[in-house]
């Protein structure tokens, strides 16, 4: 629809698509040998004792944490399984070596400690959640031989310390350029905003989810290597970097999968202490003119900044496997904190909530259903009212709605 130098498009929601993994005894082969980087511990460590504490350990420069989310929700076999895992992945080690009593419980518990090992630690963005094992009794005890598979790119590549490398440093200098801002929001925003901007969202990577050979780049979207290196990533990746820079703030942020009209992947944060979801994904920029060129390729939407479960669960469904939180605080929600939500149209609250805004390439302003919003647009942009607004006033604004929405951007050029 058009009207004068003023048009409305319809904001596409980014497709979304996440890794499809195999699990099992036998989910495929692994190259032998050792990864063919070092690790520079804290302190001495004998790097075949896979069973001691990766606590203090330093993964190229970086700290690694002991565990995150999903070891919480482990039993005592599955967490001492989890942890030799962790470290023998760290230490570069192509097979695992686990001491068992038990051998089909131990075995059992594989399932649950990899899988918390493989969505707690993006670091390790070359294996790719498969896995195999076989076992020999030895000494009136058992020896599990644990070998996590890899995504194919890196399953012939002999020294992985130049990508690992790569990885750490990028994740490092984004997460100190945020550690300097005054509130945990204003560092989660910036993180949020980043990658949006940052990062493309990887289409070939889509059309190739059910080929069976894939390209490398493809293989490598899905990872924090595919968002922070190449800069083109698909959902898991945007989440799994969105986790490991959190950590690295000191702020808790974990992964989550599910159903969003298709498999899909996305994040939750708790920000004094109450739990909000985030889908960085969903709030890629997608602004285009009439000619389909992107405006305000610097800008983020918010719709799925720090929302509550009663937004969320309108078009995602969380997988039972993962902790769900209850998210029911909107504090921290992007409207409410930036003062940008108006349950009804009124020119002066618009004015206060653009004021709020100043300074930004586009605003956002939620109202309280659609009918509000087109009664904004029919008074802001039909009737012209926006010229007495002093912030948008001689910038030649452009207004944008999604179909049958509730929030209405303002694009200042």
């Amino acid at each position: 629809m058009k009207k004068g130098n003023i048009f409305f498009t319809i904001l596409i929601i980014a497709c979304i698509v996440f890794a499809v993994k195999n699990f099992g005894d036998d989910g495929g082969s692994t190259s032998g040998g050792d990864y063919g980087y070092s690790i520079d511990w804290s302190e001495p460590k004998d790097d075949s004792d896979s069973s001691s504490s990766s606590s203090g350990n330093k993964y190229t420069g970086y700290t690694l944490p002991e565990s995150r989310n999903m070891y919480k929700q482990l039993d005592s076999e599955e967490k001492r399984i989890y942890s030799e895992i962790r470290d023998g992945i760290a230490a570069g080690k192509s097979v695992i070596e686990i001491e068992s009593d038990d051998y089909n419980r131990s075995v059992d518990a594989l399932y649950q400690a990899y899988d918390a090992v493989y969505y707690d630690f993006p670091e390790f963005f070359w294996i790719n959640g498969g896995w195999k094992c076989n076992g020999d009794y030895k000494n009136g005890g058992y020896i599990i031989y644990f070998e996590p598979m890899f995504y194919d790119y890196w399953q012939y590549t002999n020294d992985k310390s130049g990508y690992i490398e790569a990885v750490i440093d990028e994740a490092q200098r984004i997460a100190s350029m945020a550690a300097g801002l005054p509130t945990d929001y204003d560092k989660v925003k910036f993180v949020h905003d980043y990658l949006v901007v940052n990062a493309e969202y990887d289409y070939v990577c889509l059309e190739e989810i059910n080929k069976t050979v894939q390209r490398a780049s493809s293989q490598q979207s899905h990872t924090v290597y595919g968002c922070l290196v190449n800069k083109v990533t698909v959902c898991d990746g945007y989440t799994k970097t969105f986790q490991l820079i959190m950590s690295m703030l000191g702020i808790e942020a974990e992964y989550c999968e599910g159903d969003a009209g298709g498999g899909h992947a996305w994040n939750y944060v708790i920000l004094d202490g109450d739990e909000y979801w985030i889908d960085i994904t969903w709030d890629e920029n997608e602004l285009e003119d009439e000619h389909g060129r992107l405006l305000a390729p610097n800008g983020a939407n918010y719709d799925y900044f720090c929302v509550t479960d009663s937004k969320l669960y309108q078009t995602h469904t969380p997988e039972p496997d993962f902790k769900i939180p209850v998210c029911d605080s909107t504090e921290y929600n992007f409207f409410v904190h930036e003062k940008s939500e108006l349950k009804y149209y009124d020119f002066g609250a618009v004015c206060t909530a653009i004021a709020e805004q100043n300074g930004a390439q586009i605003i956002h302003i939620r109202f309280g259903s659609n009918s509000e919003l087109q009664k904004a647009i029919d008074d802001l942009v039909y009737n012209g009212s926006y010229k007495n607004i002093p912030q948008i006033a001689g910038k030649n604004p452009q207004f944008y709605s999604a179909q049958n929405g509730d929030t209405l951007h303002i694009y200042l050029q």
